[in-house]
């Protein structure tokens, strides 16, 4: 977006922890910025001295990013323009928020739960496409010999282990693009 009269808001804030909004983890605004109690990040503007009003995003209670508008110095955005700008920011945290809710949701759908593996459904999926598309592939199943003998002998604990360890030594050793799953409960 872009003020007529002072140009692009675009803030150059690299990193989060620069950013005195996402510190403060509430709204800021600036009559000028070049007021002492301003973002020091908008201080000698190309375009000179603006006011601005910056409005953390947070998600689930962290501050991830900001708002930000500007205007001419010493009129800064009224109440009801940083409502507005505050209202977007919880909708955007709150739309973030879910859609990180989602993504977890189903990489937990699609991951064995005790070696962090793809699942058997991702596995599958995965096959389908590449059938779908014509690419060629191996595929190698392995088992773990006397398994059943090993947690009766050391308990399902050790039998965990041994297929956390499986799977790490698996991951660990083949291409970056290779497919490593856990097919079974076993």
């Amino acid at each position: 977006a872009a003020n007529s009269a002072t140009g692009s808001p675009g803030c150059p804030v690299q990193d989060p922890a620069n950013c005195l909004a996402i510190r403060r983890g509430q709204v800021v605004v600036a009559e000028s910025s070049e007021a002492i109690d301003a973002c020091p990040q908008l201080r000698g503007r190309p375009g000179g001295p603006c006011s601005s009003a910056c409005v953390p995003v947070a998600v689930e209670g962290r501050s991830i990013g900001v708002l930000h508008v500007t205007g001419a110095e010493r009129n800064p955005p009224t109440p009801t323009v940083v409502a507005r700008v505050s209202e977007l920011s919880r909708q955007v945290g709150g739309r973030l928020s879910a859609l990180r809710a989602l993504e977890s949701s189903r990489q937990e759908a699609g991951t064995d739960g005790l070696t962090g593996l793809p699942n058997r459904r991702i596995l599958e999926s995965q096959m389908k496409s590449m059938l779908d598309a014509g690419t060629g592939f191996v595929s190698v199943m392995a088992d773990l010999d006397k398994f059943k003998s090993l947690n009766d002998t050391f308990g399902h604990e050790a039998g965990d282990r041994a297929l956390q360890l499986f799977a790490r030594v698996m991951q660990d050793n083949v291409r970056g693009h290779d497919v490593v799953a856990r097919v079974g409960g076993e």
